[in-house]
């Protein structure tokens, strides 16, 4: 004979939205505010694309962010995770956001390594 076991629910899942209480979360969120827009997106790049090679082609805009703990410039190349090869986009972060929008004006369509990429703005909540 088989038993029977009933199961219920904690009573934090069975209830309504009216009973969790109000939060007040402050105003609403303003974007412009609290964005940290000095880092771009790279897209279209060739698979032997090099963090050197990125590195000398992006400081004609301005200053790349260098990481204190590394010493090594602040760009991230996105790999493959099965042929651990760049997969074609990248971040570059530079030291002010008027270097990365100037960047974005000047580099955005250009020719790099015999292709065309794109680069745009990155949006990065700050803490």
């Amino acid at each position: 004979m088989a038993s029977v076991v009933s199961f219920s629910p904690p009573s934090w899942t069975t209830g309504h939205m009216d009973d969790v209480p109000d939060l007040d979360l402050g105003p609403p969120l303003d974007l412009d505010d609290e964005l940290d827009n000095s880092s771009v997106y790279v897209q279209g790049l060739t698979d032997n694309v090099t963090l050197e090679d990125l590195t000398d082609f992006f400081k004609q805009c301005g200053i790349v962010k260098m990481n204190k703990r590394t010493g090594q410039p602040m760009i991230t190349i996105y790999l493959d995770k099965d042929t651990g090869k760049p997969k074609g986009d990248a971040t570059v972060c530079y030291d002010d956001p008027p270097t990365a929008k100037a960047a974005i004006e000047w580099l955005d369509g250009k020719e790099f390594q015999g292709s065309f990429f794109r680069v745009m703005e990155t949006l990065s909540l700050l803490p």
